[in-house]
């Protein structure tokens, strides 16, 4: 999940407050037409906390140590904290920059000063960087550095195998091993939540309890069933896991691995150990029935242990009207959600005012009826935000030196706020006007020197892929330059266009982005065909697509492969690139196949589960959408299938997301 203090930023482009731009002291550019002196009214502008903070943070995120050390050495602040309230020692423990944490340390910076997200060995160990996490242990970090979602070190290893940090953290709070989160989580749930065996190991040789449950009254057992992992629920079973216990919803972990993870590995681990094939959920169905309804793989391994009844099965409707009754449930939960996440959360995001205005807007254009007052609101919510600050950024939009000021630049997120919160403006019609073209002009600036656009943080799978970032960039800028930088625009585009061409795709996320980028982008039709060629054939034999490549040499304890394996996620995702980017028409055998697998695996409740991969620098909170703490990525999973149930159910006639002509008039001052 990301999001951004609404009092600093609310599209992540907007400048902190108005008036408060550091406007002097310039010392790199980020374009490349050549800066102009400043104003006198900028020159006069106060500056915000640290002038040299941006400096600070940008020279740690490019590894520039000696850099660093001289700013430090001109003055910078230590413990200064940028519009995130982050320091530079959380800064460079989160892109895992071990020297310049050194430097921060003995230039006075506090060790386990914490933040929202946790202190810096909170934060260096979701980087991976299990190295930084013995140098901060050894500095004297303290491991049990509380957030407010109770998520600590040990669980955030545990959940992404980090092996060694995991030995290392347990060696000092062995106690750890059963601490639960907030939502009652243990480290071991982590870990079978992910299929990682090995950390589910090390945490049961330190005691961990198999049976603990969660407040859902799920154990580790179900969570590794549900997420489709036999190797972990192999493991749990041999520590005398109770293979029958039931949650608070009233299902066992062979009802959940029934209903989600259509793996027959898993059910036949569940029988195994003893599972009870009779036992039913709270609507009287058994394991074999919920394997069946969905028509997963897993109704195989029960068929033996079911009487099975032989019923008469009626014609059922066409798959666009099949489509369009999933679509609408899903855009019931979608609208649900985003309307409690602005509730809850000061803060606009990428997930719910990106991808979720993407997502009703392409449903409007299909021809679903979508709550117009509240898609209104959230693009009201955006633009507002824009404007409370289009003073300050009009000061420096002809002064690209000052353009690291944006909250954002220093740390490389700009261009992927922007460009997805932007995205789902454009879907719903929406250009702004003049504030948004210069935020347009500062997106441009931060594109790199082969072409693409990136960023510095993971947050997978929805922040993971430079093929988004360069596309919706694309896009953006196209819709939203000022008139007068036509030539700048062309220029980018061209060059993003070369970048999207020559650039190697290896994920789910690449390849439906590339597909779509090239499109926006203007290439032709021999491009775009590779393109389209490329992604149709990932799709898998199940008519799905799955977020990662599987592994040549799968590493023993290290997951199950989850994101391997068709979802609804990348599913959703490239019917939509095929689609709109590749005018693949909704009668397709690809496209119909990938939509009788959305079908096949939505829940009751309209929404689709994807187990959360990404690591959770934010803290957790419940935004009214299924699937605890998967949610968001489940969220994100239901807009993608949505938009591709919507045009499904749309027909040959369904609407092509165009790319966005014209450029907002916009003079430079």
């Amino acid at each position: 999940m990301k999001t951004v203090n609404r009092s600093a930023a609310l599209s992540l482009a907007t400048v902190a407050a108005a008036g408060a731009l550091c406007l002097s002291n310039p010392s790199r550019a980020f374009a490349q037409d050549a800066p102009a002196a400043p104003t006198a009214a900028a020159q006069q502008a106060p500056p915000p906390g640290d002038p040299l903070g941006p400096d600070v943070f940008l020279a740690i995120g490019a590894g520039k140590t000696a850099e660093l050390k001289a700013l430090l050495a001109k003055g910078a602040k230590v413990e200064a904290k940028n519009f995130l309230q982050a320091t530079p020692l959380l800064w460079a423990a989160a892109v895992g920059n071990q020297e310049a944490c050194a430097v921060l340390l003995d230039a006075g910076a506090d060790l386990n000063a914490a933040a929202v997200f946790g202190n810096a060995l909170s934060v260096a160990e979701m980087s991976g960087n299990q190295d930084l996490v013995r140098f901060l242990l050894d500095r004297g970090a303290k491991p049990d550095a509380e957030r407010g979602d109770g998520i600590t070190p040990v669980m955030t290893a545990a959940g992404a195998g980090h092996l060694e940090a995991l030995r290392m953290l347990l060696a000092r709070i062995p106690a750890a091993a059963n601490q639960a989160d907030a939502e009652g989580h243990t480290p071991l749930m982590h870990a079978a939540r992910r299929g990682q065996t090995a950390a589910a190991r090390l945490l049961l040789q330190a005691g961990a309890k198999p049976d603990a449950a969660d407040h859902t009254g799920r154990t580790a057992l179900m969570h590794a069933a549900q997420n489709g992992s036999a190797e972990c629920a192999a493991l749990l079973l041999g520590h005398k896991a109770d293979v029958n216990a039931r949650d608070k919803a009233g299902d066992t972990a062979l009802l959940l691995a029934a209903r989600y993870c259509r793996e027959p590995s898993v059910v036949a681990a569940l029988l195994r150990g003893g599972a009870d094939a009779s036992a039913k959920d709270a609507r009287g169905r058994t394991a074999f029935d919920l394997a069946l309804a969905r028509r997963s793989p897993a109704a195989i391994a029960l068929r033996r242990r079911t009487a099975v009844r032989n019923a008469a099965t009626a014609a059922g409707p066409t798959l666009p009207a099949e489509a369009r009754a999933a679509a609408e449930r899903g855009l019931t939960l979608i609208e649900r959600s985003t309307k409690t996440f602005s509730e809850r959360a000061p803060c606009a995001s990428c997930h719910h005012q990106g991808l979720g205005l993407t997502a009703t807007g392409v449903a409007k254009a299909s021809g679903l009826r979508i709550d117009s007052a509240l898609a209104a609101a959230q693009t009201k919510l955006i633009l507002d935000g824009d404007k409370a600050v289009g003073g300050s950024l009009a000061q420096v939009i002809d002064h690209p030196e000052m353009y690291k000021h944006v909250p954002g630049v220093d740390m490389g997120e700009l261009a992927p706020m922007l460009t997805s919160v932007f995205a789902g403006l454009l879907e719903h019609g929406e250009k702004g006007g003049e504030v948004e073209s210069q935020m347009a002009v500062v997106l441009a600036s931060q594109q790199n020197p082969d072409g693409s656009w990136g960023f510095l943080l993971l947050r997978e799978p929805m922040q993971s892929s430079r093929f988004t970032t360069t596309a919706l960039a694309v896009r953006v800028l196209l819709a939203l330059m000022p008139a007068d930088r036509s030539e700048e625009t062309a220029r980018r585009v061209a060059s993003a266009r070369e970048w999207l061409k020559a650039a190697k795709a290896t994920t789910g996320e690449d390849r439906a982005f590339r597909l779509l980028g090239l499109k926006w982008a203007g290439a032709g039709a021999n491009e775009i065909a590779k393109a389209v060629a490329e992604l149709k054939a990932a799709q898998r034999p199940d008519g799905g697509w799955a977020q990662l490549p599987a592994p040549v040499k799968p590493a023993p304890g290290a997951g199950d492969g989850m994101f391997t394996r068709s979802d609804a996620y990348a599913t959703g995702q490239a019917l939509y690139a095929l689609a709109a980017g590749g005018s693949m028409p909704t009668t397709a055998e690809e496209f119909r196949r990938g939509i009788r697998f959305l079908l096949d695996t939505q829940d009751e409740d309209g929404s689709w589960l994807v187990t959360k991969r990404a690591a959770p620098v934010n803290t957790y909170f419940d935004a009214a959408f299924p699937h605890g703490q998967s949610q968001y990525s489940s969220y994100n999973a239901t807009c993608w299938a949505t938009m591709a149930l919507s045009l499904a159910a749309a027909g040959p006639a369904r609407p092509v997301a165009p790319v966005a002509a014209g450029s907002a008039k916009v003079s430079r001052r």
